[in-house]
């Protein structure tokens, strides 16, 4: 809620009116899978850590790309990259992908949010790079 306050003050100093309208989780995923949200809402996307599945979500047709963006462009560089496997060329084409995303700007981008764990001498565990917790390949530690 406050994140979405602090964009409605932001917009309201260049003139755009916003009405913040808090959803229960239900009821917003309802809307989400009828396509009944409001024209401008916030929604935060968990970390997927790979540029292909972070863009993946503005593809036409893309359950999650519910901003109705489209761009050709955007869609043959994307197919390109679904087929290429080369390291140096997929971080060529992800940038390239994400040029196109940065200047038409078919969202609001506001931050990445940073994941905190806690730690003990007692437990051997890693965080994983994408954030999830798999507890069944953590252990105690002998002492």
């Amino acid at each position: 809620r406050e994140v979405a306050e602090t964009v409605a003050a932001d917009l309201a100093k260049v003139g755009v009116r916003v009405t913040v309208q808090p959803l229960a989780f239900p009821v917003y995923l309802e809307k989400y899978r009828r396509r009944t949200l409001a024209p401008l809402y916030l929604r935060g996307l968990g970390p997927f850590y790979t540029g292909e599945d972070e863009l993946r979500s503005l593809r036409k047709g893309d359950f999650f790309n519910v901003t109705g963006w489209e761009h050709p462009g955007f869609e043959e560089l994307y197919a390109t990259l679904t087929r290429t496997s080369g390291e140096r060329e997929r971080l060529r084409l992800l940038h390239r992908l994400q040029t196109i995303v940065h200047e038409e700007a078919p969202w609001l981008f506001l931050h990445w949010g940073e994941e905190f764990y806690g730690v003990s001498q007692r437990l051997s565990w890693r965080p994983r790079r994408d954030a999830r917790i798999h507890l069944f390949d953590a252990g105690g530690v002998a002492r």
